[in-house]
């Protein structure tokens, strides 16, 4: 079955310093497996904008910080595709020796896994 296509988040950092990983899982994309990081602090006022189908991952650099999202439909479990952030498929370096995850994201599959299940959102 084809995966849908998920929802368009408007992400700010509203306190303390993160970097942003976005991470392109869209099968049939020009830029397919590839990511870009985003450092984002709150004084500079920055929001990013992620497309529908685009993975999201971000580490804090501060204590204490916050991130709010708008989004483009209510949040449908159906259509979110979890990736584990330290999958080395993605190709990302954590900037930070030591990563703590959420149980969700410790617990997600593989890029591959999820390529192979035939889930990860498609490119029309």
């Amino acid at each position: 079955s084809t995966a849908k296509i998920g929802q368009a988040k408007l992400v700010t950092c509203m306190s303390g310093q993160i970097l942003d990983v976005i991470f392109d899982i869209r099968i049939g994309s020009e830029t397919f497996g590839q990511h870009v990081s985003i450092p984002m602090r709150a004084q500079d006022g920055t929001s990013v904008y992620i497309s529908e189908g685009l993975g999201h991952s971000f580490i804090s650099l501060e204590e204490n910080s916050n991130l709010v999202y708008l989004l483009s439909a209510i949040y449908d479990p159906q259509t979110e595709h979890a990736v584990n952030p330290l999958d080395p498929t993605l190709g990302f370096q954590w900037p930070l020796k030591e990563v703590i995850l959420s149980k969700k994201d410790a617990a997600a599959p593989s890029l591959d896994e999820l390529y192979e299940a035939n889930i990860l959102p498609r490119m029309n």
